[in-house]
């Protein structure tokens, strides 16, 4: 037989509040004809330094999309606040951010130069701008926005988004990735040498 997981304190404290708190006792859900496995489940008989850890359908089917979109929607917002820079990099200065230190010290441009003027093109709508910016940051902002979308549908009709979860963490995709961020930087190299 499986033994039940604990969880720490804090949140089996926590979790015993919300069951006050709902006043949920096993009684008045045997007076609404529930089971008796169906309250232990609810309302568990273990203490509350010890009750497992047990989740809804309903927060189950959502807790991925939840993470997904506490992740993406402030990226996307903050791209939407910033205005791009004309010179292809240099946006972040406007979060309070230095310049970067590689272009600084050496001249060349770093792996991830120009992808906050890429995500601000494109929360924009400017995609043409984004990829001459930086083609693979207008890659990860389109992506990004997809992704975003998938987890808004996903909480809201609560289809499983594991599957999609499962194939982005295979390895081919995984050295996709790296070859377009790779890319991206070499056309950056290219440009920014170019320029000057």
């Amino acid at each position: 037989m499986r033994r039940a997981r604990t969880c720490p304190s804090w949140l089996s404290t926590a979790g015993s509040r919300l069951v006050q708190s709902l006043k949920i006792l096993p009684d008045t859900l045997a007076q609404r004809n529930l089971t008796g496995d169906m309250t232990s489940q609810i309302a568990p008989s273990l203490p509350a330094t010890e009750m497992p850890i047990r989740l809804t359908s309903w927060w189950r089917a959502r807790i991925i999309p939840i993470v997904i979109l506490s992740l993406t929607v402030p990226i996307l917002t903050a791209a939407s606040l910033l205005e791009p820079s004309a010179s292809g990099l240099g946006t972040h200065k406007s979060l309070g951010l230095p310049p970067c230190g590689v272009l600084v010290a050496i001249g060349l441009p770093c792996v991830t130069c120009g992808y906050t003027t890429a995500f601000a093109h494109a929360a924009h709508g400017n995609l043409l701008q984004a990829f001459a910016a930086q083609p693979a940051g207008a890659t990860l902002a389109v992506v990004t926005a997809a992704i975003t979308i998938a987890a808004a549908y996903a909480l809201i009709t609560g289809a499983c988004l594991k599957p999609l979860v499962r194939r982005i963490l295979k390895p081919k995709l995984l050295w996709i990735t790296s070859g377009v961020v790779l890319s991206g930087w070499a056309y950056k190299i290219i440009v920014l040498v170019e320029v000057l």
